[in-house]
């Protein structure tokens, strides 16, 4: 848990003169009154914004801050043009308390807003980030560290040996805003989902503290892995479909959905089969019957070529006859 003690802005105009406010809280409820455009929502925008917490100001983070922090702001008569501006957030838990500083724009300089700087008391200045990839599990990441500074444990679910969040620091805080247009029509009306199924309900299961919970994860995990290995059987069934046919084979017994009535022992009984002559045959019998009839054409051809060899062999043997008689002709002349 933690208390906020102290919420401050300063803005540097054009004019480069400081604007801006500091207040303090006490411990407990605290209660802001105010005319209309007298700065409660102001205040209220810099605490969220400190904490990391401005996707439950809008929905769009950019424009998540009145342009009276960003741009411009009137002061009696007068525009001031906005400069520099940062907000300071001070809150404590039962150890230590903490500044946390964060750059709103800066009209001079290039800044990151994904950068957050954490003051301690001895001015020891620590930066982490947000709103970037492992911003909840790094050390160097914010919402890490408020998570373990407030005090707030989020349950980690271990699925296939990963550990997965049930549910995000920003959609836990979104309990504590109510908004002020959309708020009072609808609970949690700024959530951010982050690809979170049934966001409100997980966070009223968490809030209840409820194990199933923890359950529901699991169940959703194995849903998605379902959908996975479906696609993936379909996109397999498809190729081989497609190769078969360009090759003239059929496959039997294999669905092109996989179900639970698709067991291994169904599978391993299918069979290709092969068109010869407008028929189906099983395609290993189809191997067998080209293997023979293959084994027939090379003794076919063998014999050939031997029968060939026999009938020039008696050809040279009859010209060796021929003139074995002439040579004998001519030797009896002579």
């Amino acid at each position: 848990m933690i208390n906020i003690s102290n919420v401050s802005l300063e803005i540097i105009g054009k004019d480069n003169n400081k604007y801006g406010f500091s207040h303090n809280f006490n411990k407990g409820i605290n209660i802001l009154t105010g005319k209309n455009s007298s700065g409660k929502s102001t205040i209220l925008s810099c605490i969220y914004f400190c904490l990391g917490m401005e996707q439950l100001l809008s929905s769009n983070v950019k424009h998540a801050l009145d342009k009276s922090l960003t741009e411009s702001f009137n002061l009696d008569s007068d525009t001031i043009n906005i400069k520099r501006s940062f907000c300071t957030l001070t809150i404590g838990n039962e150890k230590e308390s903490v500044t946390i500083k964060r750059e709103i724009v800066d009209k001079e300089f290039p800044i990151d807003r994904n950068i957050i700087y954490l003051i301690k008391k001895d001015g020891t200045v620590i930066k982490k980030f947000l709103h970037k990839n492992k911003d909840h599990s790094s050390n160097k990441g914010f919402y890490t560290w408020l998570k373990s500074f407030s005090g707030i444990d989020i349950p980690l679910v271990n699925i296939d040996k990963k550990d997965k969040n049930l549910i995000y620091l920003q959609q836990i805080f979104s309990a504590t805003m109510v908004e002020q247009t959309k708020g009072w029509t609808d609970f949690f009306a700024q959530m951010p989902y982050f690809n979170t199924m049934e966001p409100k309900k997980k966070l009223s299961q968490f809030l209840l503290g409820l194990s199933s919970l923890e359950n529901d994860l699991k169940e959703e995990h194995y849903k998605e892995e379902l959908e996975k290995i479906k696609k993936e059987w379909k996109n397999d069934y498809n190729i081989i479909n497609d190769l078969a046919s360009n090759n003239d084979i059929l496959i039997n017994n294999i669905p092109d959905k996989i179900t639970l009535s698709v067991t291994l022992n169904k599978i391993e009984k299918s069979e290709a089969l092969i068109i010869h002559n407008n028929d189906s045959i099983n395609i290993e019998l189809m191997i067998d019957i080209l293997n023979s009839t293959l084994k027939d054409l090379k003794e076919d051809n063998y014999k050939n070529k031997v029968k060939g060899l026999s009938d020039a062999q008696t050809k040279e043997i009859e010209n060796i006859a021929l003139y074995n008689n002439q040579l004998k002709s001519i030797k009896e002349i002579n």
